[in-house]
């Protein structure tokens, strides 16, 4: 069901309950007033009926008869019914005269021989509904005075009342349908034109922003989330594409460098010198494709189940001298010395090869890029409750403008630099995500002609 369409139903409900009880309780009300002013009236005129009657019974009435005192109600002057009525029964006095059957049966009558009572009935020899009041004579003991006057003319008034609430409640009904539709129709248009303009967003659109209505409340806020996460969907939309086309142009040129290698060894007119030279170079680029397509899933599998789970307790400090013990062939061969300071034990709950894989990173880079007689310092320390590991060397650092994407997929400093001095572009970026699948973080520290430091953050363990 449409919201426009819960709307004006709950509008409709609200608008019926408040009329019902609006209308039951005005006809409570006139209810009420109404046999109120019957009923005083009625006993108002009791004493006096009462003398009366008792006077008739006796034959010494010298007052005037009730056709002379009538009852007045709204205006209306009424004649009202009497009788005296003795306790076995009979008529003794009444008015009209010669009225000589009791109006009410004996047992209604004898509920008012000790107290006086109010009712509706209809009389017996007439038609219609009364309102009585039968007491027991103040006068004369053994005496009831039963007193009657007609209600059908105000019963019909009440009637077309309830009749012209009845078309008042299915008017109001109406009137709440169509003011609930333009309401709620005017409420959901921003909804509306904010979720059509969503419909109509190009995914290869450069940027991506929906016209946001200014109406400082929920609906602008709704708005403005919704541009918020279309631009965090088309930033994910253009990395994923952009992924995709550095993957296949890494991919590209070692695949085409295989190919030429592997035709020039199926030629029958190589040398078996060209034939080793053309395996050795296959097997050099099979090795880098590889370690290619083994990155590329590890930054997968880390994207896809963000922290880590295959855990245990590791001592850092360890991991660093395992990854430089590793590196010092490399090292020596690029003539760098690596020096390791700070923390003698620094426990941590890690995965040990990832660990060990991120700093060997750091390590390659930094040897990589440090000149001949350089040195490679490792630094561990404690920061707020979390170990911070920093690899320095004493390169000529990276342009103030790499920085920010430093830690991007296939980012290099130099994009048209060769693999062999710069790699694919990866290794930063599979720090990165080491990293914060431990519950950690990396940043950099570099600028032309200044030597570059890069840092992982690891939270200690438990």
């Amino acid at each position: 069901m449409k919201i426009r369409t819960r709307l004006t139903l709950l509008l409709v409900t609200a608008a019926s309950i408040i009329f019902g009880l609006s209308a039951f309780l005005m006809i409570q009300l006139l209810d009420r007033n109404l046999y109120t002013t019957l009923d005083n009236s009625l006993t108002n005129r009791a004493h006096f009926l009462t003398l009366t009657l008792t006077e008739m019974e006796h034959g010494v009435s010298t007052r005037p008869i009730p056709l002379d005192h009538p009852l007045t109600l709204g205006g209306t002057r009424i004649v009202p019914l009497v009788q005296l009525i003795a306790k076995d029964n009979r008529v003794v006095a009444s008015f009209p005269t010669g009225t000589t059957s009791p109006l009410l049966p004996a047992s209604t009558v004898s509920l008012a021989s000790h107290h006086y009572i109010y009712l509706n009935a209809t009389p017996k020899g007439f038609s219609g509904e009364y309102r009585f009041l039968l007491e027991p004579s103040s006068i004369e003991a053994n005496r009831t005075l039963v007193i009657g006057r007609p209600i059908g003319a105000d019963a019909q008034t009440i009637g077309r009342l309830k009749e012209f609430l009845w078309m008042g409640w299915v008017l109001i009904m109406l009137l709440a349908a169509l003011a609930g539709n333009l309401i709620s129709r005017k409420a959901l248009a921003p909804i509306e034109h904010i979720r059509l303009q969503a419909e109509a967003v190009d995914a290869e659109a450069e940027s991506i922003a929906l016209e946001i209505p200014n109406t400082g409340d929920e609906v602008e806020a709704l708005g403005k989330t919704m541009n918020a996460l279309l631009v965090r969907l088309h930033k994910v939309f253009s990395e994923q594409r952009t992924f995709l086309s550095n993957a296949a142009h890494e991919l590209r040129t070692p695949l085409g460098s295989l190919l030429l290698e592997l035709e020039l060894a199926d030629q029958e007119s190589r040398s078996k010198e060209e034939l080793l030279r053309a395996i050795k170079g296959a097997l050099t680029t099979t090795q880098a494709i590889s370690k290619l397509t083994e990155n590329l899933f590890l930054l997968a599998v880390l994207d896809e189940r963000g922290e880590n789970a295959a855990r245990e307790s590791v001592d850092l400090v360890d991991l660093v001298y395992q990854s430089v013990s590793i590196r010092e062939d490399l090292a020596q061969k690029k003539n760098v010395s690596i020096e390791v300071l700070g923390l003698s034990s620094a426990v941590i709950k890690a995965n040990p090869m990832q660990i060990m894989f991120a700093i060997g990173n750091l390590l390659d880079n930094a040897i990589r890029h440090s000149p001949p007689q350089g040195k490679v310092i490792v630094t561990i320390e404690m920061v707020n409750d979390e170990f911070r590991i920093s690899v320095s060397d004493q390169g000529e650092g990276f342009p103030p403008e790499f920085l920010p994407i430093a830690f991007d997929r296939f980012s290099r400093p130099d994009n048209a630099r060769n693999r062999k001095d710069g790699g694919a572009g990866l290794g930063l970026a599979m720090v990165k995500a080491i990293t914060e699948a431990h519950g950690g973080k990396a940043d950099i520290a570099s600028g032309n002609g200044i030597a570059t430091t890069v840092s992982i953050w690891l939270p200690g363990a438990p």
